[in-house]
């Protein structure tokens, strides 16, 4: 069992930084690759995308701690058209905005309304 006398706060948004908001608290922040697959799109995700339905995608599943107790597992679907290679570049990468960065974008939004669906 894990306690602390602070609970810790995670407020979702379209400008959510993991790391960020955890070293916020002094927390340290980490985060490990469950898993990558790359294949067609499900209809879901390409509707949400914008995508063809044929449209290859590559979906990671990450978990993320903090302080090391396991806080969130997240599920991201990354378009190889928009990220051509990224398979290969998501070696030893932790983050979302650190893969981003490899593709020259230093900052971006979620959108909201995909957030929630």
């Amino acid at each position: 069992m894990f306690a602390r006398e602070q609970p810790i706060t995670y407020h979702i948004s379209s400008e959510t930084r993991f790391s960020a908001k955890l070293a916020a608290q002094d927390l340290v922040p980490t985060r490990r690759t469950l898993g990558t697959t790359t294949g067609p799109a499900s209809k879901l995700v390409a509707e949400l995308l914008g995508l063809t339905a044929a449209a290859q995608v590559t979906v990671v599943e990450m978990l993320g701690y903090a302080d090391g107790v396991p806080l969130v597992v997240s599920t991201m679907h990354v378009p190889e058209a928009w990220f051509p290679g990224v398979q290969e570049r998501l070696a030893g990468l932790t983050t979302f905005t650190g893969l981003l960065e490899q593709y020259r974008l230093s900052d971006y939004r979620r959108d909201t309304d995909l957030m929630n669906w």
